[in-house]
């Protein structure tokens, strides 16, 4: 198993969000949980975009994206 980067964000994906230092850290959790899981986020960041919830415009639009991601990988199993 790669691992090598696993403690990265997606760079387009984090370039979509607006996020604060702790938001941030909660999704490079989230990102670091679905790499070792075997998840994909790229396949999850672009049914995002085909739902119209990227890019996201503040914050709070922001945080329920984060929420749906958090929700996605944890219940993938």
């Amino acid at each position: 198993m790669d691992t090598s980067n696993t403690n990265e964000i997606p760079g387009n994906l984090k370039s979509e969000m607006v996020l604060s230092q702790t938001m941030e850290n909660q999704l490079r959790q989230i990102c670091i949980y679905a790499a070792l899981a075997g998840i994909d986020m790229e396949e999850i960041r672009n049914r995002l975009n085909a739902e119209g919830k990227l890019p996201c415009p503040d914050k709070n639009s922001s945080k329920k994206v984060l929420s749906e991601i958090y929700d996605y990988v944890a219940c993938s199993f």
